[in-house]
């Protein structure tokens, strides 16, 4: 969905409620979202190295699904439609 679709939909939204769940069919994909301070490639490869700590799975397409006059949607999803609405805001 393009920025230009949520705000010609920005109208819709009024007055429905907009639930953000993570539990929604998605792709995901395994990055690193953690990074050390210092720009020395020695503690990044390090930093790369520790799965656990600094690497989650995040979304990155966007979903948004309406049913029965309520929005489910991601994270992202939640994030698109608010700047579809701000934009488009009085």
């Amino acid at each position: 969905m393009t920025i230009d679709q949520i705000r010609s939909m920005a109208a819709a939204f009024a007055g429905v409620q907009v639930f953000v769940s993570d539990h929604l069919p998605c792709k995901k994909e395994f990055r690193q979202v953690r990074f050390p301070k210092t720009k020395g490639k020695r503690i990044r490869k390090k930093w790369a190295k520790n799965k656990r700590k600094n690497w989650r799975s995040v979304d990155v397409e966007p979903v948004i699904m309406q049913i029965n006059g309520q929005v489910y949607c991601n994270a992202l999803g939640y994030t698109q439609i608010k700047r579809g609405i701000s934009t488009t805001g009085p």
